[in-house]
């Protein structure tokens, strides 16, 4: 006589539900890695900002350098 196999609740968790869940975890962390390299990537690629003093006004300002800035003596626009 055959003998039927068995398959417990425990055991449809083991071979179906937790490797599933590692798949989803390692396409999860190759996403999240994938995200932090752009932008780590975009960040890098920062242009130095330019630096207006006036000391007779009492401040120093920085400003983008694709920013147009017009200046005279006391009013600075950008």
């Amino acid at each position: 006589m055959k003998s039927k196999i068995y398959f417990s609740p425990i055991r449809c968790l083991l071979f179906t539900i937790i490797p599933l869940l590692l798949l989803l975890a390692l396409i999860y962390n190759g996403i999240s890695a994938a995200i932090k390299t752009t932008a780590i990537s975009t960040t890098s690629e920062t242009k130095p900002f330019l630096t207006v003093e006036k000391p007779m006004l009492g401040f120093k300002i920085s400003y983008p350098p694709d920013w147009n800035l017009t200046d005279n003596d006391f009013v600075m626009r950008l």
